[in-house]
């Protein structure tokens, strides 16, 4: 009985921590662009979930992201070289990731991450907040967002937004059951960053 009882609960666990969007070795092409008063940047970002668990937090999985640079075209080689390794979440209750955070997208550390819980709630209102020290500012601040979730059809619009002494602050992120996150959207005053999914590659392992 008490055999039964733990294989039960490994089955469990299995299920409860599955990745079935952000399967190992599938790749996910974004279109990114970078605008502000003074640059107007482009490239392309693949992301990729690995089969380990992420070496800061082993709740998450290893989220790999490589940049591209527009002109040079896509890496053919896979995998391609890591640009930046990160973590994420999926299991049945949640999707929770952290975006690309490195150079000028370093700034995305300040918005509330990708996120979606399950089962969506349309219409649903909730907070999320930033505590510490803005780098890029150079000023410890605190950052509070209203967010909201809209049902749009087969996709879900997830939006955000505040207005502090720094300024305006919008995210918005839109999710879908077969593709994830396929456009996330960010602006802080006069910078504007966006991500299209433009292509899902399986690779096989």
């Amino acid at each position: 009985m008490k055999k039964a009882f733990l294989i039960l609960v490994f089955l469990c666990s299995i299920v409860l921590n599955a990745q079935t969007i952000y399967t190992p070795q599938k790749e996910f092409i974004f279109f990114v662009k970078y605008q502000s008063e003074t640059e107007n940047d482009s490239c392309y970002i693949s992301m990729w979930a690995t089969e380990k668990t992420w070496e800061f937090d082993s709740k998450q999985h290893e989220l790999v992201y490589a940049y591209h640079n527009v002109s040079d075209g896509l890496v053919e080689k896979w995998p391609y070289q890591t640009s930046e390794i990160t973590g994420i979440i999926e299991n049945q209750k949640t999707i929770w990731m952290h975006p690309p955070r490195s150079e000028k997208l370093s700034i995305l550390e300040y918005f509330p991450f990708p996120e979606i819980e399950f089962p969506i709630k349309c219409g649903k209102k909730y907070n999320r907040s930033f505590i510490g020290n803005i780098d890029f500012l150079e000023q410890f601040g605190v950052i509070r967002y209203k967010m909201r979730i809209n049902c749009d059809g087969d996709n879900t619009i997830v939006s955000g937004h505040t207005k502090n002494r720094f300024g305006n602050w919008t995210v918005q992120y839109t999710y879908n059951n077969q593709n994830g996150f396929t456009n996330m959207k960010f602006s802080f005053n006069n910078i504007q960053i966006s991500f299209d999914l433009v292509e899902v590659i399986e690779h096989l392992k």
